[in-house]
């Protein structure tokens, strides 16, 4: 087989961000590890009733080993797996994967048979984690990179395939490779996202397209084409088609950035939210300082449990919008909270006051789960009668 005069392999996940992403997962599943082993090891230390509630997290920390282990076996696969294209001497060869099907297709295409060709460009989702870029540089998640999309004959119909690449030199070195065929070469205004016929009915629409000839540096053509497109677009007067369309592409942009600002669970906290765990901090230490002063039961549960209730109910009535992912969100801030107050305050002495009252406090948190739905449940009614008093309240404003 000769030589490849000049070929292209999709980029991979730059390495800090690869390694970023590696250890974010394997940290997951090491919490979930966490959660599967700790509750049996808390059991064996310290036998009670209570203390085995805590079995209760091991379906969330097997559930949590399971989603990570597949995110990131995809992850790993679509960083292995990189489309490739080759441009040999009359022939052009190509390996393509199919991200959700996971199928690869290869295949080449004689160059004589490559009808057109055109410049422009395609979404590059978080691209900034396939470039590089200085430590304090700050990139942003969605870029246009520059494309290729090759109209070809292929058994007596047409047929495209396009070559995304991420610089304008790639691009430059493919058109310098494929302009003396003779392949007509075309400037292209529109983002096209699948490889069938109407791609290329929309490519080849006159108002989407301009033609160029390639002199070194195809920006020096694309960039004027796309300025005086956007021209163009910003004089003429847009139609009521148009003008619905667009009221519409707008209202649906709006409603999924409220539905994606509504779904945010740790935006949707609020400081009112937060400021809950520290009003836990001051008020768990005041009861360690109670059972150590011999005030109260250090082995009792009722106490724990009232103020695991209590800071719940507290948590879920005061976050922006509540939502039951939340719940996990409680969880966690009243667990950590007990745990960073023992690690300051508690007592390694068995037997002690201060070491039973402690104790009891995180295994409270530690099983929490089971008991928190019935806050959360009191909250979501108290909130819904709220918004719904408001509601009519701004009715009644608005009518009078």
């Amino acid at each position: 087989m000769s030589t490849a005069i000049h070929e292209y392999r999709e980029r991979k996940m730059q390495p800090f961000y690869w390694i970023l992403t590696f250890e974010m997962m394997i940290i997951g599943m090491l919490l979930g590890l966490a959660l599967v082993v700790g509750p049996v090891i808390l059991l064996t230390l310290w036998p009670s009733g209570w203390m085995a509630l805590t079995l209760l997290a091991i379906p969330l920390g097997l559930w949590m080993i399971r989603s990570l282990w597949r995110s990131l076996a995809t992850r790993i696969w679509h960083n292995r797996h990189n489309d490739y294209f080759a441009i040999y001497e009359d022939v052009l060869r190509y390996t393509v994967w199919d991200r959700e099907t996971r199928e690869e297709q290869s295949g080449s295409i004689r160059l004589k048979d490559i009808s057109e060709m055109y410049y422009g460009r395609h979404v590059m989702m978080y691209s900034y984690a396939y470039k590089e870029t200085s430590f304090r540089e700050r990139a942003p998640q969605v870029e246009l990179w520059p494309v290729i999309h090759l109209i070809y004959n292929s058994g007596g119909g047409e047929k495209m395939i396009s070559v995304p690449l991420a610089e304008t030199r790639e691009a430059n070195e493919w058109l310098k490779t494929l302009a003396p065929h003779g392949i007509p070469l075309w400037l292209s205004s529109v983002v096209v996202v699948d490889e069938d016929e109407a791609a290329i009915y929309v490519l080849r629409e006159e108002e989407n397209r301009g033609a160029a000839v390639f002199e070194n540096n195809i920006e020096r053509a694309f960039r004027p084409f796309i300025e005086k497109k956007v021209e163009e677009e910003e004089q003429r007067a847009p139609g009521p088609e148009e003008l619905e369309a667009l009221d519409a592409e707008i209202r649906r942009i709006e409603e999924q950035e409220a539905q994606q600002a509504q779904k945010a669970v740790f935006a949707n906290v609020g400081p009112l939210g937060w400021m809950v765990f520290v009003l836990q901090f001051f008020l768990s230490w005041l009861i360690m300082n109670q059972a150590v002063a011999g005030r109260i039961d250090p082995d009792g549960v009722i106490i724990p449990v009232l103020l695991m209730l209590v800071m719940s109910f507290l948590f879920f009535f005061l976050v922006k919008r509540l939502r039951w992912p939340h719940l996990l969100v409680c969880w966690g801030g009243l667990f950590v909270t007990q745990l960073v107050l023992d690690m300051i305050a508690g007592s390694s002495e068995e037997g002690s006051a201060l070491y039973s009252i402690g104790g009891g406090l995180i295994g409270m948190s530690m099983v929490a789960p089971v008991f928190i739905w019935l806050p959360y449940l009191l909250a979501l009614g108290l909130r819904r009668r709220r918004d719904g008093a408001k509601a009519r309240h701004h009715a009644v404003q608005n009518s009078g």
